[in-house]
């Protein structure tokens, strides 16, 4: 599967965006997504496909008309995301936020800054590394000839159930109400400034993979919010925030 994908990946002009990151990869990946479908042609990551089955997957659907691909990135231990990245050669590599995931397996936050840094490390001169403002431990892995661009977790409101946050002097609104996405779609928009892609006019509506930010209403005014997938401590206490705000707002 791997090297069918460096095939494709070899044959392909598209510009190619990475997500990794210890939370968010796969919201902010259907964030940037929603972003950049209007305006280029695009492959996105299904679902969270994001390992050594799900990258080349996603790569192998490049056709000669894509310009911008969108893959994830994940990792269980050192060396994966390298292997990864070896991969897809992203010309844009993004790292969402660096959390105590993983710490079964790798012992240490040190360790996770490691790993994740590995994307960092696979960028070819010329290419674009976009960092959270809060993670400056991630400066001494980015190689000196990378553009370095940040980005920091934005002033927000919510308004008639549309997140609407600050970004490059205009006023951006999204379709889902969640507030801990501000910083995934903030970390998107930085990419797309990357990618000279223009802001949003209106609303931009985000179709979240499943099990992520889905919210059901129940019968008698109950809200159900589904954030289960692969699960971690701090997914979930981004989620149970979201479940009291959206309480304290009914």
């Amino acid at each position: 599967m791997a090297a069918l994908g460096r095939a494709v990946r070899e044959r392909s002009s598209a510009r190619v965006v990475a997500i990794t990151g210890s939370v968010g990869k796969t919201s902010t990946k259907d964030i940037l997504a929603a972003l950049l479908r209007p305006h280029v042609e695009l492959v996105a990551a299904e679902d969270g496909f994001n390992n050594e089955i799900g990258l080349p997957l996603t790569l192998c659907r490049l056709e000669t008309s894509t310009q911008v691909a969108v893959t994830e990135m994940g990792m269980r231990g050192p060396g994966q995301i390298r292997a990864l990245a070896e991969v897809a050669r992203p010309d844009i590599a993004l790292i969402t936020a660096i959390a105590p995931v993983h710490l079964e397996l790798l012992g240490s936050m040190e360790n996770v800054v490691r790993a994740k840094a590995e994307l960092l490390e696979a960028l070819s001169p010329g290419g674009i590394a976009v960092l959270p403002a809060d993670a400056p431990e991630l400066d001494a892995f980015v190689p000196a000839s990378v553009e370095v661009r940040r980005f920091s977790p934005p002033e927000v409101e919510v308004r008639e159930g549309h997140l609407q946050l600050r970004f490059d002097g205009r006023d951006v609104a999204f379709s889902f109400s969640a507030r801990h996405q501000a910083r995934n779609a903030v970390a998107a928009l930085t990419v797309c400034a990357a990618l000279g892609v223009p802001l949003p006019d209106g609303p931009v509506t985000v179709a979240f993979s499943r099990w992520r930010s889905q919210e059901s209403e129940l019968p008698g005014g109950g809200l159900l919010i589904n954030d289960a997938w692969n699960a971690n401590p701090v997914a979930m206490r981004a989620a149970l925030d979201h479940l009291r705000d959206g309480r304290a707002r009914r």
